[in-house]
């Protein structure tokens, strides 16, 4: 079975990838905020398109994690910090680092980027045009959804106190010294 037609991106088209690393360029933050852990770290320590290449070859799979940062550095096929290294035996479990599937990144990546084109405006057609998605798909965030997101992303004056915009969860109860 060939690989090729399930991964989602296209790592060996140099044009394609192009434009999806500029995308990603453009929308750093809302892309690094979505994908798993590992791939964030990764792209920080190592940049995009290294990571993406690492990702196409060995997404899914388990990679034992002994001691030794080097032998780690071996197994994913390029250099790492102490840092990187320390971090990934902290919050990888066990004693095995589970590869993200390359789809999954893919499909991450893609909802940030389309959440994005959402925010800027950008019409159904040309975020469908774009980003390869259905009408349906599209159809469940523009009603309703879209002023979601517009909500998540605006601080209004009430929210002065809370710099980051940041909601309280819909279960919050005020304390007797906020009432």
């Amino acid at each position: 079975m060939n690989r090729q037609i399930f991964k989602g991106i296209d790592i060996n088209d140099a044009q394609v990838f192009e434009t999806l690393e500029k995308q990603f360029n453009a929308n750093r933050s809302e892309v690094l905020a979505t994908v798993p852990w590992l791939v964030a770290e990764l792209i920080e320590a190592v940049g995009f398109k290294t990571t993406m290449k690492f990702i196409d070859k060995s997404g899914g799979k388990k990679i034992h994690i002994n001691k030794d940062r080097l032998d780690l550095a071996t197994k994913l096929g390029f250099a790492i910090s102490e840092e990187l290294y320390d971090k990934i035996r902290y919050l990888a479990c066990n004693e095995y680092l589970e590869i993200p599937s390359t789809w999954g990144v893919f499909e991450k990546i893609r909802s940030a980027l389309v959440k994005s084109a959402v925010m800027d405006g950008k019409t159904r057609e040309e975020i469908r045009s774009t980003y390869g998605v259905s009408s349906r798909f599209l159809t469940k965030i523009f009603n309703g959804k879209r002023d979601n997101f517009r909500k998540a992303c605006t601080i209004t004056k009430a929210d002065t106190h809370n710099p980051m915009g940041m909601k309280p969860p819909l279960n919050y109860a005020k304390t007797s010294t906020q009432l």
